[in-house]
């Protein structure tokens, strides 16, 4: 299977991301699945992109829905905390929502 990690990509940020993640895989904790067949292993990705843009959004997840027939999982974890007013983005839309 495959782990696609998507956000912002400050310089780097995206390789030390996949990094961890396959760091992580290959110290699964002893009686995992993974412990002892290295076939099994997840694959790792990064995706960048600006979720302030819904364009940019419909690109990705098009382009992510090309690559990979299934996605089993989906995680968002994008988020703003603020108690500032409306903020629109380029595309006129509330940076919030």
């Amino acid at each position: 299977y495959t782990v696609i990690a998507v956000g912002r990509n400050k310089p780097g940020r995206g390789d030390e991301i996949v990094s961890t993640l396959e760091s992580k895989s290959k110290t699964a904790p002893s009686g995992s699945e993974h412990e002892s067949n290295t076939a099994t292993l997840p694959k790792h990705e990064f995706r960048s992109l600006d979720a302030f843009s819904l364009k940019d959004v419909k690109i990705v997840a098009e382009e992510i829905a090309k690559d990979h027939e299934v996605i089993d999982a989906l995680i968002m974890t994008q988020g703003m905390a603020t108690t500032q007013g409306f903020t629109p983005t380029e595309e006129g839309n509330d940076e919030k929502t």
